[in-house]
């Protein structure tokens, strides 16, 4: 219900805009911590996964406690949330979400 409300199309082209490619560090709290197998490194372990998957492996030469990050940008994580740089197909309001705002850009 609350797609109906044009405040959420501006809320959403505002924040994609301004948070568009910017990297994500994860928190000690946020990490998944665990083990390889034996005799294997961290990276050799889940590049693989890594690839498919995305995020980012913070040791990938460790041979114990892999650090994985499940994001590595905050475009995968306001996609969880529908909001993207490039409006959906047939979106109502399709220019809103291009807002390019110069002094939201500064960086």
């Amino acid at each position: 219900m609350y797609r109906v409300s044009p405040l959420t199309y501006l809320v959403a082209g505002i924040t994609a805009t301004g948070l568009h490619g910017r990297a994500i560090v994860c928190s000690d709290a946020e990490l998944s911590i665990f083990n390889p197998p034996t005799g294997l490194t961290c990276g050799a372990y889940l590049e693989q996964f890594v690839t498919a998957a995305g995020g980012q492996l913070y040791n990938p030469t460790a041979t114990s406690n892999c650090e994985y990050c499940q994001l590595s940008n905050a475009d995968q994580y306001l996609a969880a949330s529908n909001i993207c740089k490039q409006p959906p197909q047939g979106s109502p309001l399709p220019i809103l979400p291009l807002l390019e705002l110069p002094w939201l850009m500064k960086q």
